[in-house]
């Protein structure tokens, strides 16, 4: 019992030191170091390499191949991990107050969206997607190129347009 605490414990400190040196320091100057440390460790590793054989560095790069290729497949591709959802299935307190709100593209089909919310009401807009172009009550504006979601907080009284491949908003009617 007594060996296996002894083990436990030694491997937490090992554990516990082997994290502290991986991570930089909070120190502007003792960070610099730091990585200027493992930039040079780097650049040894990168000499090393490049001395070896060709086929022994063919080699190493296909192993190397196999093992990120084995990661992603266990992943699975970015479509099995983006998820749908329906926004007007979501309650409303989810998406602050009001009637739920939004639609999107089918995937790589390029569509225009238009809302324009009843009488009364504004839409809040929450987040957008993939867009091309996003234009609320005749204020234009896009989203990153990579597609990722921004999320505005726009109040749209007239009329929300979102346009591009893919595209897509989420958000929530509310009273004026």
């Amino acid at each position: 019992m007594r060996y296996w605490l002894i083990c436990s414990l030694l491997t937490a400190v090992l554990a516990t030191n082997a994290v502290a040196e991986d991570s930089p320091p909070r120190e502007p100057e003792a960070r610099k170091t730091w990585v200027a440390e493992r930039r040079e460790e780097a650049l040894k590793r990168r000499e090393e390499f490049l001395k070896l054989p060709v086929a022994e560095q063919e080699a190493i790069r296909a192993e190397r191949h196999a093992k990120r290729d084995k990661r992603r497949g266990e992943r699975g591709d970015k479509e099995s991990r983006v998820r749908t959802v329906d926004v007007r299935t979501l309650p409303s307190t989810a998406l602050s107050s009001g009637a739920p709100a939004g639609e999107s593209c089918s995937t790589g089909k390029s569509c225009t969206l238009r809302l324009q919310p009843p009488a009364g009401q504004v839409v809040v807009v929450t987040a957008v997607w993939s867009a091309t172009r996003v234009e609320c009550d005749g204020v234009r504006s896009a989203t990153p190129p990579n597609g990722a979601p921004i999320a505005p907080g726009w109040r749209c009284a007239r009329e929300l347009v979102v346009e591009g491949p893919g595209a897509g908003y989420v958000g929530f009617l509310a009273g004026p």
